[in-house]
């Protein structure tokens, strides 16, 4: 009997342990704005967490924001611009002109400009995981330039397909993910030969994308479907297609993973999923047409460009989402994403055994009536 009972409790622990501790639900609250100029359309948070660079459409022109003092200061760049990256050490920001055909090339901190790179039509910016390549949209010519960073040279152009305009690389650097919005379709490229090796359908008319910090998983926003595609990228296959808010355009993972949020044009709020059971948890209410939306590194604040009320919006939440993820080395190697939720199944199923086991001790040892 006493071995029994010892195996019984052993299960129910093991059980037990098995489930991962439930994540405390960050508490999301939205501070007061910060005014900008015309039309605020994309924003870049340094990788020091210290600044931002926001993205003018209609002036022209990229404002830095110090995100500690609130400064804030203009500097001109090419026609129309709708993309701002830092390069990974944050030396240098790209910022997409499609009115002049432009890539503007700017050292940071000092702002000074390097020689503008052409590029027709430049929409999406991403760089390498060394920041030795920038790898830009370019929507009328259905590619994706090929920019040396050092130089500011072009490389031979990757076709993709139909108007590509987001673009996002995967955490390894090994693989970059087009968001192609006239085909509905994502390209895969192979970073090591530059070479489109997978294309995904998916709803209509992807536009932002970026990958899950972890490296498992692609989330796609579907501007004219109103809303997201879940990519599993171990099998590049769509394993869920979320509804979130009308006019959706760009996505961004909390540090953790555990978040994603999406703006939403019409709705003037913020659509917020959690990642784990890809579920929609709330919608916040930010200014007048969001355009874009973007998680500082420390998980705490997150920013929506506001077109409508020239401003940007700040989400704040507490506890900070910013545990530290290890990226995958390889999504290929990659178990299947069901795969990351066996565990508290296998929890489950050793509880119940052990319940089981628990009832028939107990009957063996009942007195008999």
């Amino acid at each position: 009997m006493g071995r029994s009972v010892t195996a019984v409790s052993v299960l129910a622990v093991i059980g037990v342990l098995a489930f991962p501790a439930a994540a405390a639900a960050a508490t999301t609250t939205v501070d007061p704005p910060i005014p900008l100029g015309s039309s605020p359309y994309a924003i870049a948070i340094h990788p020091s967490g210290t600044h931002a660079l926001v993205a003018m459409v209609d002036a022209d022109s990229v404002i830095t924001l110090n995100l500690t003092t609130g400064a804030t200061t203009s500097t001109p760049v090419g026609t129309g611009p709708v993309a701002v990256s830092f390069s990974p050490d944050g030396s240098r920001a790209y910022v997409a002109n499609p009115g002049s055909n432009t890539v503007s090339r700017l050292a940071f901190p000092s702002m000074l400009p390097e020689t503008d790179v052409t590029v027709t039509t430049p929409r999406g910016i991403a760089f390498n995981a060394t920041g030795t390549v920038a790898y830009v949209t370019s929507s009328a010519t259905n590619t994706v330039a090929v920019i040396d960073v050092a130089t500011g040279t072009l490389g031979t152009p990757i076709p993709v397909s139909a108007s590509p305009v987001g673009i996002a690389v995967n955490p390894a650097g090994t693989f970059a993910y087009v968001a192609n919005s006239d085909s509905s379709q994502v390209s895969v490229i192979d970073l090591g030969s530059n070479t489109v090796v997978a294309t995904i359908p998916v709803d209509n008319t992807p536009w932002g994308l970026q990958v899950s910090p972890d490296g498992r998983e692609l989330y796609v926003v579907n501007v004219r479907a109103d809303s997201v595609s879940v990519i599993d990228l171990s099998s590049n296959t769509v394993v869920a297609t979320l509804a979130v808010g009308d006019d959706p355009h760009y996505v961004s993972f909390s540090p953790d993973g555990s978040t994603a949020l999406v703006d939403s044009y019409f709705d003037n709020a913020v659509t917020v999923i959690d990642v784990a059971s890809r579920t929609v948890t709330m919608s916040v209410s930010v200014g007048g047409n969001p355009l874009f939306v973007t998680f500082a590194a420390d998980g705490a604040t997150a920013y929506t460009a506001d077109s409508g009320s020239n401003q940007l919006s700040v989400l704040r939440f507490s506890p900070p989402l910013a545990a530290a993820v290890p990226p995958a080395a390889d999504p290929a190697a990659l178990p299947a994403t069901g795969a990351q939720n066996s565990l508290p199944v296998i929890g489950l199923a050793v509880i119940l055994a052990g319940t089981i086991l628990l009832m028939l001790s107990r009957r063996r040892r009942a007195p008999q009536r």
